[in-house]
């Protein structure tokens, strides 16, 4: 693995989500790393063993799953993903655009509603 994706937890948590997709379970791994986001994202620790368990629970092929994960095209894919984002601005997790235009301030869904909202009226 290149150590320029950063932190830990990030790298194993987006290596694990394209290698879900390849076997047609990138929603479901979605959904999975996310409702359980409290129990992991806030640790500056690898969870490549939490999101392999995820996986096995969403009956993917482990062999499989574990050569996507390891797979220098995976690698290739995120870091052109980080470059497109960085193009466009993205510093971190989440960042969201509306229109094209990239939300500033805390992403609450009151401020997020009434961005969208206003948009939809133009």
């Amino acid at each position: 693995m290149d150590s320029s994706v950063r932190p830990a937890r990030s790298r194993d948590a987006v290596f694990s989500f394209q290698a879900a997709g390849k076997q047609g379970k990138l929603e479901a791994m979605y959904k999975r790393m996310y409702e359980t986001q409290a129990n992991w994202g806030d640790q500056r620790v690898p969870h490549r063993e939490t999101f392999f368990g995820f996986a096995r629970d969403l009956g993917l092929d482990m062999a499989k799953f574990e050569a996507d994960v390891n797979d220098p095209a995976t690698l290739e894919r995120v870091l052109k993903d980080r470059k497109d984002g960085t193009t466009v601005g993205v510093q971190g997790t989440p960042t969201f655009f509306i229109n094209g235009t990239k939300f500033q301030g805390p992403p609450s869904y009151s401020a997020l509603k009434t961005t969208i909202d206003r948009e939809l009226a133009k």
